[in-house]
């Protein structure tokens, strides 16, 4: 028997872009290793906080659901362990649990994604809506003086 072929059985293929529209293709190899910034970020943030290492790995697996050590911590924040990362999600609970955000902004720093904690989002929030009285205010004052052109226009009324 022989296959019948319809209009619908073309199969098409999408054309690859070229590299320079990716958006990434001016960004230099390497210019994205935030490793180090995020190690940093991750023992900065243990020596602020007034938990000790037991205590957030206690915490940490309470809210992640998965056994996290001491040893789990030593070796995110120990330079000379290099296959050892923090993954992506553990970072809230780690984030909540030390009261920082500082290693969620080592790892997205120069992505044009920024992270405000409470205290940035309530400035946030002020200025926010402060341009949008600003906006307000100068649509009122267009407003207002369309129609003391239109009144001009006929006559006063």
């Amino acid at each position: 028997m022989t296959k019948i072929h319809t209009s619908y059985d073309q199969r098409w293929v999408q054309a690859n872009l070229p590299l320079a529209e990716i958006k990434s293709f001016n960004c230099s190899a390497g210019s994205f290793r935030r490793k180090e910034a995020v190690q940093e970020a991750l023992c900065r943030a243990l020596k602020r906080s007034m938990l000790s290492r037991e205590e957030v790995a206690d915490e940490m697996s309470r809210l992640v659901g998965e056994k996290i050590s001491v040893s789990h911590i030593a070796n995110w924040t120990a330079e000379s362990k290099n296959g050892w990362r923090l993954p992506l999600e553990y970072t809230a609970a780690l984030t909540h649990i030390l009261n920082d955000t500082g290693i969620v902004k080592a790892a997205l720093l120069g992505s044009g994604i920024n992270i405000l904690d409470d205290k940035e989002m309530a400035l946030y929030e002020i200025g926010k809506a402060i341009e949008d009285k600003r906006e307000n205010d100068a649509k009122l004052r267009e407003s207002r003086d369309r129609l003391k052109q239109l009144q001009l226009m006929r006559g006063g009324r």
